[in-house]
Order: structure tokens, then C-alpha cells, then sequence
């Protein structure tokens, strides 16, 4: 099983994981993969606002990439 979590930046993305990581490596064993992603790119290199994108954009990516459409990953935020 897949968990994929969308945050707002790099830094929340290393934030999660590191508080997250007794967690994240318990999970890991029961084959549960628990992956967090950020909205921005490496210092913020994408542009826009992380923050509306993830309570817009992001959950409809989201939920074209579980109903399998292919274009959805390649689709830019």
C-alpha cells in the first residue's frame, strides 16, 4: 500500500519525515510506504502559491491519479 501526503514546501516535507519517522518505519515493514511530497520545488523554484495549490489544484491531481488517468502525473500543479 501507497500513502502519498502533499505539503506545502521542502521544508515540510523534511519537517514530516523527521517527526514522523518511527511512524513512517513501522509502516514500512507492514508494507505500508508512507511518502510525503511537497507543492513547491527546491527553494520554492516553482512560482505560484504553494498554500491555494494545495487546497485547489493538488486534490484533484490527486484524485485523477487514483482513478489512473495517466496525463494527471504529468500535468503541472
Amino acid at each position: 500500500m501507497r500513502v502519498e501526503i502533499y505539503v506545502e514546501g521542502p521544508s515540510d516535507k523534511l519537517a514530516m519525515e523527521a517527526l514522523l519517522k518511527t511512524l513512517i518505519d513501522h509502516k514500512l515493514q507492514h508494507g505500508i510506504n508512507i511518502r510525503f511530497f511537497p507543492v513547491k520545488g527546491k527553494n520554492n523554484d516553482k512560482g505560484g502559491d504553494a498554500k491555494k495549490d494545495l487546497l485547489t489544484k493538488i486534490p484533484t491531481k490527486a484524485v485523477d491519479i487514483i482513478r489512473d488517468k495517466p496525463d494527471s502525473i504529468k500535468r503541472p500543479f
